[in-house]
């Protein structure tokens, strides 16, 4: 999965705020997994993406909140390092930016970054 294109490029579109692509790519490489310990981790990023695509484009902070739910459920069985990437940082922003949404924020301050060594 690390090495595959259209997971590095979910990647690079996630931290340049391209969240809808970011979620297209990660579902491009979903749809070819059949390891379900991957495409639960996928799942995880594809929501995550989808919680900043609806709150920043969409403006629909219920959809938002539901989404960055689920995909923190599902990421938080992963540990950090999973994949190559800093998973507790990642966590914690999103975290952070689901507690703002869930107190009516309208604007987020600190969106997570997927940092790492991706090979």
């Amino acid at each position: 999965m690390m090495k595959d294109p259209d997971f590095i490029q979910g990647i690079s579109s996630f931290n340049e705020g391209k969240f809808f692509e970011a979620h297209e790519a990660w579902e491009d490489c979903w749809r070819r997994q059949s390891d379900e310990n991957v495409r639960v981790f996928l799942q995880g990023l594809i929501q995550i993406a989808a919680g900043f695509y609806k709150f920043l484009e969409q403006g629909n902070p219920g959809g938002a909140r539901y989404l960055l739910e689920r995909g923190l459920e599902k990421l938080a069985g992963f540990q950090d390092g999973h994949a190559g990437l800093l998973l507790n940082a990642f966590r914690e922003d999103a975290s952070v930016c689901l507690k703002a949404l869930r107190r009516g924020a309208v604007h987020l301050e600190r969106i997570p970054k997927l940092e790492g060594r991706v090979c």
